[in-house]
């Protein structure tokens, strides 16, 4: 939710305007100076500062969502005495933790609240899904999966591709979305302009 206010709020800053050159005040008087052109209209810093409140605020409730999925993933853990990955719940869960602390980590660089809906929505929906769908006690490993040292760096890396392919998914539809915005001029589409250029 404050991800989406974060960018609702920027999406209303409003639009770059430039001024208009003055028209000379006199028939044969020399023409005025043009003003400088280009020159964008300050937007409105309570809007700005509300917007970047929202998504500051959002980006801490991550950290603090991300730091609830580890402390999950090792308590699951410590009660079945094995590494939590022997089911699709399980598989879920550290799904979702990778997901969050490759953004987290990531956003520690950078600015990137603009990205932060993109990657917590698909999140909770796999949260969901797991919880409603593919909760399973905690137990112990069907025989077919006794084999722990595979079964880690099997899913350890299968978990962590799910959390890069996540971020990256969402990352090309964005560029996609702004790259159509740009073609066809839809100014409720600026948020996009936060994204950074391609080198």
């Amino acid at each position: 939710v404050g991800f989406a206010l974060h960018l609702a709020a920027t999406a209303t800053v409003r639009a770059p305007r430039r001024e208009a050159v003055p028209f000379p005040a006199a028939v044969g008087a020399p023409d005025a100076p043009p003003a400088p052109a280009g020159e964008p209209a300050a937007p409105s810093t309570g809007l700005a500062e509300r917007s970047r409140r929202w998504g500051v605020l959002a980006m801490q409730a991550t950290w603090l969502a991300t730091f609830a999925l580890v402390a999950s993933v090792a308590l699951r853990g410590l009660s079945v005495g094995r590494p939590p990955v022997g089911n699709m719940y399980e598989f879920s869960l550290v799904a979702a933790t990778f997901t969050l602390l490759v953004y987290a980590v990531w956003s520690l660089r950078s600015d990137r609240l603009w990205l932060g809906l993109f990657v917590t929505a698909p999140v909770l929906l796999t949260l969901g899904v797991a919880l409603v769908s593919w909760y399973t006690p905690a137990g112990q490993l069907l025989p077919s999966l006794n084999s722990k040292t595979w079964l880690v760096v099997h899913v350890a890396v299968a978990t962590l591709t799910v959390g890069l392919f996540t971020i990256g998914f969402a990352l090309a539809v964005l560029y996609l979305l702004r790259e159509r915005a740009e073609q066809r001029g839809r100014p409720g589409w600026r948020w996009l302009s936060a994204l950074p250029r391609p080198r």
